[in-house]
């Protein structure tokens, strides 16, 4: 790719068909999360009815009930928010692997964002926008950031299942980063857990997700790209037939 290369022509890429099917699954995700909240909040009632009814026939033991139920609570609305934040950091993952594909195969490149050493696929997705579409970082930074302290959010779930894990210190730390970045997560210090029970952050991470996707569309399609003139392939007139 670095050597010198002749008959140029120049190409614009079209991400219509990836737009598309982005738009779709936004769509989906969003039907998704009203459906899931609706759900939650008919449990979360039946919950509070339980409650009533267990603690009015054991008064005695009313704060330990309200302690275990407030827990079952608190498990139930975070496996819906949990699920849902890894969900949407796939399809980011996802799209952006797409379109770095999409511009691997309209160039005709041998250099793949799978072929870039380190970091994780979507760190390789930027890379490789940068390299091949001179995409400036300060289009995306804004959203880049905050997906980052996304990211550490959701390799906690997936990786340390919703817990924190380590030295003391390193809990220690964990847990400030996340009261940090994150000042609605419930945090159980009990069990060195912590309970995502309000659906603003997983649509924040939608609205972002969708906006960074959004901008480096808009970006690639807006470049001129230079490819080789295809080789037209010549008949062979010795074939013996």
């Amino acid at each position: 790719m670095f050597t010198k290369r002749n008959d140029l022509i120049e190409k614009k890429i079209d991400l219509t068909n990836l737009r598309t099917k982005f738009d779709y699954e936004i769509k989906y995700l969003r039907e998704y999360l009203t459906f899931t909240s609706d759900l939650t909040e008919k449990k979360s009632e039946q919950l509070a009815d339980v409650l009533y009814e267990f603690t009015e026939s054991d008064p005695d033991n009313e704060a330990i009930i309200q302690s275990l139920f407030e827990r079952e609570k608190y498990s139930l609305l975070s496996y819906y928010h949990h699920s849902a934040i890894v969900l949407i950091y796939s399809v980011l993952e996802t799209i952006l692997a797409d379109i770095c594909d999409t511009i691997c195969d309209e160039m005709h490149s041998k250099l793949s964002h799978n072929s870039l050493s380190g970091g994780n696929l979507i760190s390789k997705s930027k890379e490789y926008l940068q390299i091949t579409t001179s995409l400036e970082f300060t289009l995306i930074e804004g959203e880049w950031a905050r997906i980052g302290q996304f990211q550490v959010l959701r390799n906690i779930i997936v990786h340390q299942h919703s817990s924190f894990v380590g030295s003391i210190k390193e809990i220690v730390n964990q847990k400030a980063k996340i009261k940090n970045n994150f000042p609605s997560i419930k945090i159980n210090d009990e069990h060195n857990r912590f309970y995502i029970i309000q659906d603003t952050l997983v649509n924040e991470f939608l609205t972002l997700v969708d906006q960074l996707i959004s901008k480096v569309v808009n970006h690639v399609e807006s470049m001129l790209f230079l490819i080789e003139k295809p080789k037209i392939a010549i008949p062979d007139d010795d074939i013996p037939f």
